[in-house]
């Protein structure tokens, strides 16, 4: 069984009034045609993601992902779309910044964060 993509998985899982006897096979067919490959991407930038999340590894990333999203089918492209390389660059650096100031709080206030 193929693992379902979030975008996918999150169309399937909100489908009002499924049919009881099509439910699951009708739901699994929602979810992949609208995940497209995306699982398969982020496989893919496995190296890239495994570097440290420095502004160009981001930038890089954030690039990889919109030029990707373009190239998937309906639903996957408009949902993927919706936002360009720049603002998911912006997104993950706050995301970073925030997830940093986290673990300097808990160093401050345990003297470690548990992952070193």
């Amino acid at each position: 069984m193929a693992f379902l993509g979030t975008v996918g998985f999150a169309t399937g899982s909100s489908m009002p009034g499924q049919n009881p006897i099509l439910g699951m096979a009708m739901a699994a067919f929602t979810r992949e045609f609208a995940a497209g490959a995306v699982g398969d991407f982020y496989e893919q930038q496995r190296e890239l993601l495994y570097q440290p999340a420095t502004d160009e590894n981001i930038r890089e990333f954030a690039r990889r992902e919109t030029e990707f999203f373009g190239t998937q089918p309906w639903l996957a492209r408009n949902v993927g779309g919706l936002m360009s390389a720049e603002t998911r660059a912006e997104l993950l650096t706050y995301s970073r910044n925030a997830q940093q100031a986290g673990e300097q709080v808990l160093r401050r206030v345990f003297g470690s964060t548990g992952s070193e």
